[in-house]
């Protein structure tokens, strides 16, 4: 029995970041899953293992922000 794969959607709920970021992280080469299907018309279908997503994960808490609370950290101004 083959390997269960998901897709990016999945892969990216499992690993706990949007899709979209998987998708931007994908296209600039930051992460590239060890299945890729390579279409007629060009495109590449990624299908994301286990250790993918696992892999992805720890990406993904690597690449978190170190402050407290949510987002970016307000820019100090200047008075």
């Amino acid at each position: 029995m083959s390997e269960k794969t998901y897709n990016t959607e999945d892969a990216a709920k499992r690993a706990g970041v949007h899709y979209v970021t998987l998708r931007r992280w994908l296209a600039r080469g930051k992460f590239t899953p060890s299945v890729g299907i390579e279409m007629a018309d060009g495109r590449k279908l990624w299908r994301f293992t286990e250790a993918d997503v696992r892999d992805l994960a720890k990406l993904a808490k690597e690449r978190r922000w170190n402050w407290p609370g949510q987002g970016r950290p307000s820019k100090k101004r200047e008075k």
